[in-house]
């Protein structure tokens, strides 16, 4: 650990001194190479600010297909996720009225009973005839609005 910390200082006592002598440099130029400095100064930052937008800012991408499917005792809403990471802190919200919380929501099939697993704010399920038009999946990374569709052919 005592070579750590003493590579660290001298790391840091040799950039230090690389930004003395450019700093005496850059005042002893002329206003071009100034603006040289400026111009490649920026195109630095733009570079790392476009690189950390593109890592960080695109979160999570909701890879989510939805589907009704007719059933007894209840009619399911089936959902298959296809990331290759779970959805942490879901929300699903069938036509803006019915919603279900989902701590967890691994990839794959899921399907969720509406007369069980949906409420509305006042904590009535869905009736028998329900047949939901769309589907808002929220959590923290984002939302996204998809069409519920018909059960796809196997």
């Amino acid at each position: 650990m005592g070579n750590f910390v003493e590579d660290l200082k001298e790391g840091l006592a040799s950039t230090l001194a690389f930004l003395k002598d450019t700093k005496g440099a850059y005042e002893g130029s002329n206003r071009f190479a100034k603006l040289r400095v400026w111009i490649l100064g920026l195109l630095g930052v733009d570079v790392l600010l476009t690189l950390l937008y593109v890592a960080f800012a695109g979160g999570q991408v909701f890879d989510v297909e939805v589907w009704y499917q007719k059933s007894f005792p209840s009619n399911l809403l089936i959902v298959r996720h296809n990331g290759n990471r779970a959805l942490k802190d879901l929300t699903l919200t069938l036509d803006g009225q019915y919603s279900n919380w989902v701590d967890r929501l691994e990839p794959g099939l899921k399907g969720f009973e509406l007369r069980g697993d949906f409420h509305d704010h006042t904590g009535l399920a869905p009736g028998d005839q329900y047949r939901p038009q769309q589907i808002q999946l929220k959590n923290p990374d984002g939302e996204m609005i998809i069409p519920v569709l018909d059960r796809p052919e196997s």
